[in-house]
């Protein structure tokens, strides 16, 4: 009889681990991710080969459908046979807020002439533009958008990414590069960047310059207004209208000059590049 025993204890054991070690199934997927989004209806369900779940749930709050998986591990990035649950919530969300604020992103897109592209794989929002100052200010503006619908902070460390394809190789002189600015995260606004690099790099080109210079601003105009001719420059930019961002310098004598983000050729050799500037011409 105590041999029973011990058999009926082994087996309740083993039976409570093998429990332990199921995906969750389709009610306890729903009710997890009712306590971590809120509420929400399922729209469908799926049994899956390995013992697991697939369920479309329809977000009450936001009106969405996001995606809860439940299985055992077979890839890298889990631990082969051990159970996981994963979701698809973030990036449904941005998603979701990218097509509901459609007209407000598309104001963006033109005022500062940047692209703006959601990623599908993960929650994470990227603006691309011809000129850091107009790509990280884009960024701002959209972050305040996505801001504005992080509601019961859902979205709380999404990144919205600035990437500027006006960035420079500083060793092989106007070769173009595509080069994250920086990032705003929810829900703090907070700017993470390469501002004091890039400055570091203009300081550095101004003092070539007037071995004195200290920064004293920085502005965005158009190409147009620096004066120079298209035909006079080196890469970007191409158009009259194109953003250019001029770094202010005061010189030696007190008297400002700019150091510009693009490069142009030295009228008197086409062989040579010189950062456009106009450390002679200034009053």
């Amino acid at each position: 009889m105590k041999k029973i025993r011990i058999c009926l204890f082994i087996c309740l054991i083993l039976l409570g681990l093998t429990a332990c070690n199921r995906p969750d199934n389709a009610k306890k997927l729903v009710k997890n991710a009712n306590q971590k989004y809120g509420t929400s209806t399922m729209v469908s369900k799926t049994k899956k080969s390995d013992g697991g779940y697939t369920v479309v749930l329809h977000d009450s709050l936001q009106d969405f459908d996001y995606t809860v998986t439940s299985g055992r591990g077979h890839m890298w990035f889990f631990q082969p046979g051990k159970p996981f649950t994963t979701d698809d919530f973030a990036p449904r969300l941005v998603e979701k807020i990218a097509a509901d604020e459609q007209t407000e992103l598309n104001k963006i897109r033109v005022k500062y002439n940047v692209g703006i592209t959601t990623e599908t794989a993960y929650a994470h929002v990227c603006i691309h533009g011809d000129e850091p100052n107009s790509a990280k200010q884009a960024a701002l503006e959209v972050a305040q958008i996505f801001q504005k619908n992080n509601l019961n902070n859902r979205l709380d460390l999404v990144e919205i990414e600035a990437i500027s394809f006006n960035s420079y190789d500083y060793s092989r002189i106007g070769y173009a590069t595509n080069e994250t600015v920086g990032y705003y995260t929810l829900p703090t606004m907070a700017w993470s960047g390469k501002d004091q690099e890039l400055l570091a790099k203009y300081t550095d080109l101004a003092k070539q310059l007037d071995s004195a210079a200290v920064y004293v601003r920085s502005e965005t105009t158009t190409f147009a207004e620096t004066g120079f001719n298209l035909d006079e420059v080196s890469g970007y930019p191409n158009y009259e209208d194109s953003q250019v961002t001029l770094y202010y310098f005061k010189a030696f004598d007190g008297k400002e000059f700019y150091v510009a983000d693009f490069f142009v050729f030295n009228e008197n050799d086409r062989t040579e590049i010189h950062v456009a500037n106009n450390y002679k011409e200034r009053n």
